[in-house]
């Protein structure tokens, strides 16, 4: 039997889910979305996924700038990733949303990182 709270949890999470991809679709309606839930620790579903995506996306969960306020899931998913990984801040964080600036990118010196780099992606 599944505690009550697990069931509360699960449909947030489908809640959430449900109206991510609705976003998505408003803005690209031949968008392919693909929503799951997972039993799988919060890292280690993303980092699998990572290895047939195209780019992953995750999001902070802390309102600082500092790296102890990334937070360990998205610290594992950035470090262990299998492609291309972006971390999108939330709008709702207190730091100041800049619409024009210098874009940072990490690389390592690869032929892949390279070949992103040239296509933007």
């Amino acid at each position: 039997m599944v505690p009550p709270v697990q069931d509360t949890i699960r449909a947030h999470g489908v809640e959430q889910l449900t109206a991510a991809a609705e976003a998505a679709r408003r803005v690209d309606p031949d968008l392919d979305i693909d929503v799951s839930i997972s039993e799988q620790s919060p890292a280690r579903a993303p980092i699998e996924r990572s290895a047939i995506a195209y780019l992953l996306v995750v999001g902070t969960s802390g309102t600082g700038g500092t790296i102890a306020h990334l937070g360990s899931t998205l610290l594992a998913v950035v470090s262990h990733g299998r492609g291309a990984v972006v971390v999108a801040r939330g709008a709702d964080t207190a730091q100041v949303a800049r619409h024009e600036g210098p874009v940072v990118v990490g690389v390592d010196g690869s032929a892949r990182d390279r070949r992103r780099l040239c296509r933007g992606g």
